[in-house]
């Protein structure tokens, strides 16, 4: 892209912008909204960790085979 420093800085400016015309009562929905995501991902984060129920080796990233029936 040609203008990149002036592309991003101008589309950033713009968004302050538009944030700066928004009620006080959007940015309270935003929170709450903010707050619901917020602990569905960290519960389901919880139940369904691949960590958790031991299926990664000890350097922390390779996936171990789930213990089952061999195909």
């Amino acid at each position: 892209m040609p203008v990149v420093p002036l592309f991003p800085l101008v589309g950033a400016a713009l968004c302050v912008w538009l944030l700066t015309k928004l009620e006080g009562v959007t940015f309270l929905r935003f929170g709450i909204w903010m707050a619901v995501g917020l602990v569905i991902h960290v519960l389901y984060g919880r139940r369904h960790s691949r960590l958790q129920r031991g299926e990664l080796d000890g350097d922390g990233g390779t996936p171990q085979p789930a213990a089952g029936p061999a195909r």
